[in-house]
């Protein structure tokens, strides 16, 4: 068991890029900058005024946002489950579980989401980011769209949108999912610290888009199918198992 979830580590850090700069010398450089920022303007009429600070967004909003944007577009096209053939379908089909009928809305909703991408114009989208990147460094003010202040919490490059393909929406979901609840909130911060280490350093948020790759996979071969029936759910199987394997991952780094 622990040499797979070596496997796994390896896995999730496939994709990944470093760079020469220390990533806790790059945090403590981003929070000092956001720190020296003022949060008033003058206005036109030579008076001061606060700049406004994006509200954050909860998983539940974000949530609702997708179960009631047309998603049919990504619906045409994803591909829940894995196709096989041969004995390796015949052998799926007799002996592994199906995902009942009633769970396929839900299921697809979770491919859809994959597959939907980020929006510029979309305010709900720049919300999300700025809630990730406010909840995992603790400040308080809003950061710009564009800016090396995203390699601090773990995206490859000035655009996160960049890194978002293959898992689409979706990886910012789990990522909503993780610091927007309190407890999960003070684990993830402990896997956040751990990514700004000198020596075990690691891009965090590069790390938990794999860690979707990998539970995309994962639902598309009926692995969390047994536990999506017992409960009569998808999401909620599908974030958790999200979830414990990252703090796995952390546990065995």
């Amino acid at each position: 068991m622990e040499e797979a979830f070596v496997t796994l580590k390896r896995a999730a850090l496939a994709a990944v890029k470093y760079d020469d700069v220390s990533p806790k010398a790059m945090l403590l450089e981003a929070q000092a900058e956001w720190s020296a920022v003022e949060t008033i303007q003058p206005s036109e009429s030579g008076s001061v005024k606060p700049v406004p600070k994006t509200r954050l967004v909860t998983y539940s909003e974000l949530l609702n946002h997708f179960q009631t944007v047309d998603l049919s577009q990504e619906t045409a096209t994803i591909v829940p489950v894995q196709r096989r053939s041969g004995v390796s379908a015949l052998a799926h089909a007799v002996f592994a579980p199906k995902l009942q009928k009633s769970l396929h809305r839900e299921r697809n909703l979770i491919f859809a989401m994959a597959l939907y991408g980020f929006n510029n114009g979309q305010a709900l989208h720049i919300r999300v980011l700025q809630t990730i990147y406010r909840k995992l460094t603790g400040t308080s003010l809003d950061c710009t769209r564009f800016g090396n202040h995203w390699q601090v919490i773990g995206f490859q490059g000035a655009d996160p949108a960049t890194d978002l393909r293959g898992t689409g929406f979706l990886s910012l979901v789990h990522l909503i999912y993780l610091v927007m609840d309190d407890q999960r909130l003070q684990l993830t911060l402990e896997i956040f610290r751990l990514s700004q280490d000198k020596i075990q350093n690691f891009p965090f948020c590069a790390l938990s888009i794999n860690v979707t790759r990998i539970t995309l996979q994962s639902l598309r071969e009926g692995v969390l199918t047994r536990e999506c029936n017992r409960r009569q759910e998808v999401l909620g199987v599908a974030n958790e198992f999200y979830t414990a394997t990252l703090y796995h991952l952390y546990y065995i780094w």
